[in-house]
């Protein structure tokens, strides 16, 4: 056994919650807030529909996962593949996506 120890690297993620139309990124907040009590470097995107756009985030901060939160109803499998392919086209093939399930919005009432 060597005497080298091993050295434990930051860890950086990205979190952006898809088909949410309401304004409330409560989840995409949780879900950061949680990854940083664990000494995850965040960036929490809140709402966003567009793969370019969080692969592009995750390419410009080097970013190791996408934690994605999917809203139930949402073309949450489009957007994955999406998201996969603008991965490998900017060459980060080597980025993680986790997928979170969260519950739709509440429907509103009118009276």
């Amino acid at each position: 056994m060597s005497g080298a120890m091993a050295v434990r690297l930051p860890r950086r993620a990205v979190v952006a919650l898809a088909g949410r139309t309401d304004g409330d990124d409560g989840a995409a907040t949780t879900l950061a807030e949680s990854l940083r009590t664990m000494d995850i470097e965040t960036i929490c995107l809140g709402s966003v529909d567009s793969a370019a756009r969080i692969a592009s985030v995750v390419s410009d901060v080097k970013a190791d996962a996408v934690e994605l939160c999917l809203c139930e109803g949402a073309a949450g499998v489009v957007l994955v593949r999406d998201l996969l392919r603008e991965l490998i086209r900017l060459d980060r093939r080597d980025v993680s996506i986790v997928v979170h399930r969260v519950p739709a919005a509440p429907a509103r009432s009118n009276g």
